[in-house]
C-alpha cells in the first residue's frame, strides 16, 4: 500500500508511516498531476524532491498559536523527533557523499566541495545539502541550519566533484537586537543529502560528512 498525500502543508501521517509500504507527498500537482503522480508510482520517473517544511509527529509541547517565538518550532528549534524531517526525501536510486572540505575561506563567503557517487544502477537526481553550526554561539540556533544546497544528476556508477560558495551571511547570528553577527569559535559545517539530524540519518541510514571553519 502506497499513500499519495496531496495537500498543501504538512498533516498528520502517523497512519500512513506505520501501515504503508511508503508515502509520496505530491503537494498540489494540477491539472497533468495525476499522469505524473502514475508515473512516479509505477518507475518511469524517479521521486527527487526533498521537504521544505518538516513534519511533527504531534503538536504536544508546541507554543500557542498566537505566541510567535520559535520556540520549538521548524528544524532548527524543534526539541522533539519530527515524523519527516525537513530537506528528508527518497529516490528509486542510491547516491552517496564523499571527501567533503573547505577549498577557500575568506571574508565574504566559503567555497566547499564534496563529491557525489551514483551507488546504483539507474540515473538519479539528487540534492546535496550543507548545513551550518557556529559552536559555542551565544545565539545560535539549537540545531544546524541549511546554509547551501545543489540538485545534481548522476548517471549509473558516475562519480562528480561539486562547488558550492557559502556567502559569509550564511555563518552569521542574530543577536537580540535582530543584527547579524559573528560569534563563536568556529562554523561546524555540515554535508549530505538530507539534514544532519538523528531521524534523517535513521530513515536514510546514512551519516553526513563534517568539516570545521574556523573563525578569525
Amino acid at each position: 500500500v502506497v499513500v499519495v498525500m496531496m495537500s498543501g502543508s504538512a498533516m498528520d501521517l502517523n497512519l500512513a508511516d506505520e501501515r504503508a509500504s511508503a508515502v509520496l507527498q505530491a503537494w498540489y500537482p494540477g491539472g497533468r498531476g495525476g499522469l505524473t503522480v502514475a508515473k512516479a508510482l509505477f518507475g518511469e520517473v524517479s521521486p527527487a524532491g526533498k521537504l521544505p517544511v518538516t513534519f511533527y509527529r504531534n503538536l504536544e509541547g508546541f507554543p500557542e498559536f498566537t505566541d510567535y517565538s520559535m520556540k520549538g518550532r521548524t528544524y532548527r528549534y524543534l526539541t522533539g523527533e519530527p515524523l519527516y524531517p525537513f530537506g528528508y526525501g527518497l529516490t528509486y536510486g542510491s547516491a552517496a557523499l564523499k571527501e567533503f572540505r573547505v577549498d577557500d575561506a575568506a571574508e565574504d563567503g566559503t567555497t566547499v566541495s564534496v563529491t557525489a557517487v551514483n551507488t546504483g544502477d539507474r540515473s538519479v537526481s539528487e540534492v546535496i545539502q550543507i548545513y551550518a553550526h557556529a559552536e559555542e554561539a551565544e545565539h545560535e540556533t539549537p540545531h544546524p541550519h541549511l546554509a547551501a544546497f545543489v540538485r545534481i544528476r548522476l548517471e549509473a556508477g558516475e562519480e562528480k566533484r561539486v562547488s558550492l560558495r557559502i556567502p559569509a551571511e550564511r555563518f552569521r547570528v542574530v543577536n537580540d537586537l535582530g543584527e547579524r553577527v559573528s560569534e563563536g569559535t568556529g562554523i561546524t559545517l555540515y554535508a549530505g543529502l538530507c539534514q544532519p539530524d538523528a531521524r534523517s540519518c535513521s530513515l536514510t541510514g546514512t551519516e553526513p560528512l563534517t568539516c570545521t571553519l574556523r573563525i578569525g
